[in-house]
This record gives C-alpha cells, structure tokens and sequence, in this order.
C-alpha cells in the first residue's frame, strides 16, 4: 500500500525455496529496478546475495551489482537480527525508509569452503551456536510460536553440551596489511607476522560477526560497527559446566557476558 501511494512500481515474488529463486533471478534482467526488497529474515538474504554472486559469476561483476541494486530488508523472520542492528525492525519504519531513500553501508564477508564461494552478512556460526539455530529453525520448526522455539533450543544445546576440537586462525583487526593483501592465507601461516593467531583447543561456541545484534533481544557485539572492515569473534572453550553455559546465555541479551568471569 504505501508503494502504491508512493507511485512506486513493484513486483512480489513469494519464494517457494532457494531452488526457486536461483532460477527465477539467473533468468532475471535486473537493469530495469533500482532496488530489491527482501521481506523476511537475514536466512534469505544470506541466500540472495549468494543467488546474485552465482548470477554474475565473478567478484567484480558481484560488487558492481550491489552498487548499482541497492538490498533492502523488511523483518519478518525468526531472529531478524540484520534489521534490529541498524534499528529497523518495524516494518512500517523500515518501508518508510526505504521510499526515502535512507541507506546504510554495511560490510559482507566472504567464506571459502574449499572451491566453493560463499558471501554473507551479519553472523557465521559453529558448534553450539550453528546447534542452536538448527533446532530453532529446522528440528522445532512445527512449533508455530517463535517465543517457545527460541527458549527451547538454548536448553537443548546447553543439556547437549557438545564440544568439538578444532584449530582457529584469525589476525588481529589492528593489522592493515588484511585489508591490503589478496593472500590471507600466506599471513594465517606466516609465523613471523605480528599479528597472526592461532588457537588450537576444544570448543563449544564460535560466532564470527560483523553486526551488533543476532536479534533485537540478543546483543553478540554491542560495539561492533558493520562498516569497519574487521570482524568480532566470540568464542567459547569446551572446559565449562552447563551451570556455566546457562549463565552466559542469560547475559547476551545485554551483552554482559563478554566481560563474566566464566
């Protein structure tokens, strides 16, 4: 309706899967919109940049495209937490802003699995916090109230307690020479460089992000900017009691448990 009001033109398009809306934008010439809506959560959104990356088949192409086609999202998903970091997370707000034209520049991020590319914004999740969003999302999806997906799933995990061993590689944000150099990985490897870190442990929480909020009520990295180029890591080792876990979930909503003594 207010598109309509507006004199906007628009087109709906109510996706069925990610199948669905691959093969409807691979055919789609996009020169004729000036922007793309995305009514629901940060899970299609994640799908959509990956859908237009496979459409122009290349980096450059890529960010030339969201240059040009400006991404806009209004909430309606489970966690909404795209649209809660940069406090839209009405969707009358949201759709008033977009009509008048107000962006905000954010950072995405590149995952490299192998040959395979993939982009995103907002969170990278492992262990329990990847745990957590397949119960909520897939394992409880039957449960028709958000509200009582999103208080069982932490006590599953949490009763789960799973810890998994692996080897983490990140460099300090301090280091310009990431934002510089095509090789990341030769800096990963390199022992000499100041800045590389390693850990090597047993963990049961890891969250890579670049936005403040995972959902309005769930502050991961209150201080984290989503236009720095740097990303926030939250991880958390497997030697903790489930007592222990408990307390720390208690405390995200404010972000408090970055500064718990667990």
């Amino acid at each position: 309706v207010m598109f309509s009001k507006c004199n906007i033109a628009w087109i709906l398009l109510v996706t069925e899967s990610g199948n669905h809306l691959k093969d409807y934008f691979l055919d789609l010439d996009l020169s004729p919109y000036s922007a793309l809506v995305v009514i629901s959560g940060d899970g299609l959104l994640n799908v959509i940049l990956n859908v237009l990356y496979d459409k122009c088949g290349d980096q450059d192409r890529f960010f030339r495209l969201l240059k040009d086609l400006p991404i806009a999202i209004i909430s309606s998903g489970t966690s909404n937490g795209l649209a809660a970091s940069i406090n839209c997370n009405n969707p009358f707000e949201a759709t008033k802003r977009l009509i008048e034209g107000s962006p905000h520049p954010m950072d995405i991020f590149r995952i490299q699995q192998g040959n395979r590319t993939l982009w995103d914004c907002g969170i990278f999740c492992w262990a329990m916090a990847s745990e957590h969003d397949h119960y909520q999302e897939r394992e409880l999806r039957w449960i028709p109230w958000v509200s009582i997906r999103s208080l069982l799933a932490p006590l599953i995990v949490i009763a789960r307690a799973k810890t998994h061993p692996a080897t983490v590689h990140f460099i300090l944000e301090q280091n310009s020479t990431l934002k510089q150099s095509t090789n990341i990985q030769h800096l990963l490897n390199s022992h000499k460089h100041q800045h590389a870190k390693c850990i090597k442990d047993t963990f049961v929480f890891f969250v890579a992000t670049n936005i403040p909020k995972a959902s309005p009520t769930m502050a991961l990295s209150p201080t984290r900017s989503m236009q720095e180029g740097a990303i926030d890591s939250i991880i958390v080792r497997g030697n903790l009691s489930r007592w222990q876990m408990l307390k720390l979930f208690l405390k995200i909503d404010s972000g408090q448990f970055l500064n718990s003594d667990e």
